[in-house]
């Protein structure tokens, strides 16, 4: 999976983006560092809160591959930089290899 969370109330899409990636994967990203939403859709997809749509809000950014994470993080069990060509080998949740699929035409 990549880095994804809840919004909080107040925080703008962006601003979250920038902190479920500071908390999950321990990247300190700036808010100008993210591009333009790639994707903008609702997912039917079950989570531990027990929803089962989400609306999808989902960044590109550009992070030099030798960028390592400045602190450990809890949440994450494995984390790697996977070239494009071998995401579809993963073993992903559907909600994920749609996302790939309809954002970098992964199939």
């Amino acid at each position: 999976a990549f880095p994804a969370g809840h919004w909080e109330p107040g925080e703008s899409a962006e601003q979250t983006a920038v902190r479920e990636v500071w908390e999950e994967v321990g990247l300190r990203l700036q808010l100008g560092q993210l591009d333009r939403p790639i994707l903008k859709d609702r997912f039917a997809d079950q989570c531990r809160h027990g929803t089962t749509h989400h609306d999808w809000i989902v960044f590109e950014t550009k992070v030099e591959p030798s960028v390592v994470p400045v602190r450990a993080v809890d949440e994450t069990l494995d984390m790697r930089w996977v070239p494009l060509g071998e995401w579809a080998a993963l073993n992903l949740e559907p909600v994920w290899r749609r996302i790939l699929t309809e954002t970098w035409r992964i199939s």
